[in-house]
């Protein structure tokens, strides 16, 4: 896996080597999100971030989640993982439900 340093761009050969949500979702590998302040994992289905953040690699990810319970974002680490089998009977894996979209009316004052 890549170094954690990245600081968000780098040649596009090497870009293309990070792994990408599509390819997790091909080989059947799930999405760690790991709180490091409250010690916090949580495992999502890389079809479900698709649907919300689009096809990112791993470092893209890690800017877009913020943890739930103490609202940081700097200790939150991301990983593609595979799980054995023994592993994944009792496993918790949060399913995008829906998205819903806000409709929050803009007002302006205006002079008569």
């Amino acid at each position: 896996m890549p170094a954690g340093y990245y600081a968000g761009r780098s040649h596009p050969y090497r870009e293309q080597q990070i792994p990408r949500l599509s390819k997790a979702h091909e080989i059947g590998q799930f999405v760690r999100v790991k709180c490091a302040n409250c010690r916090i994992t949580r495992h999502y289905r890389p079809g479900d971030l698709i649907k919300v953040f689009g096809d990112r690699h791993v470092f893209e990810l890690e800017k877009q989640f913020r943890c739930e319970k103490c609202g940081e974002k700097d200790g939150v680490s991301v990983a593609f993982v595979s799980l054995s089998a023994e592993e994944i009977p009792g496993l918790i894996v949060r399913e995008l439900l829906r998205i819903e979209v806000r409709h929050v009316p803009i007002w302006q004052d205006v002079k008569l």
